[in-house]
């Protein structure tokens, strides 16, 4: 039986195919999300969040194997957050393709962080 996190996260994917793929590589399925900014990402792209900005600067977390409490999962809601709404925000910037270095480390990125 999936979790309620789980199912929560397979619902919002079905709903919105702009979440169905990483926001950075926009390539793999997302298995991860980064709470810091509400936006669905893949394992590779999760790793490369840890690494350079560790869990202060993007806190990434498993969208199926980890434990999510509800506040975490306010930033997913529809209106609230998910890919579509940073993408756009990032895209008024011209930022929305830099590389995940530059982009998350952005003024403009850190405004719209949690």
């Amino acid at each position: 039986m999936a979790s309620p996190a789980a199912a929560f996260f397979q619902d919002q994917i079905l709903a919105d195919p702009f979440n169905k793929y990483c926001l950075d590589c926009k390539q793999k399925e997302v298995s991860f999300a980064s709470v810091t900014f509400g936006i669905y990402i893949c394992d590779v792209c999760a790793q490369a969040h840890k690494e350079k900005f560790g869990m202060a600067g993007s806190y990434v977390k498993n969208l199926y194997y980890e434990a999510w409490d509800d506040y975490q999962m306010s930033f997913f809601i529809p209106g609230v957050g998910g890919s579509k709404p940073f993408y756009d925000f990032m895209k008024t910037y011209d930022l929305h393709n830099d590389t995940i270095q530059d982009k998350y480390s952005s003024k403009p990125a850190q405004y719209y962080a949690v």
